[in-house]
């Protein structure tokens, strides 16, 4: 709400779609539940392909990866994903933890 009461209108139209495959919800599954805090990991990945996947490396075709940086609770990890340009969705394929020789 605003100062004088108002509901704030910042719904944003240009927000991409994001759409979970089973490969990537089986992936998420099975990282090891000895990173504490991964949701909020997920919802980051969320929060930032929502906005602007083309700034990630695509690999071929419409076929993208985004690596994170290892941080305190949080694996370093390699998201894969596909990004329709037209229609505004990305379709989350697969997650995988860098180990340290990768």
């Amino acid at each position: 709400m605003t100062s004088d009461g108002q509901p704030i209108k910042s719904l944003r139209t240009d927000l991409c779609e994001i759409i979970r495959e089973e490969s990537y919800e089986e992936a998420l599954r099975n990282l090891p539940n000895t990173f504490h805090r991964l949701e909020e990991l997920d919802e980051a990945i969320d929060w930032g392909l929502a906005r602007g996947p083309e700034m990630f490396d695509q690999i071929e075709d419409d076929y993208y990866t985004w690596k994170t940086e290892k941080m305190v609770n949080f694996p370093a990890v390699r998201i894969f994903f596909t990004f329709d340009s037209e229609f505004h969705i990305v379709h989350l394929v697969d997650i995988q933890v860098i180990t340290e020789n990768q």
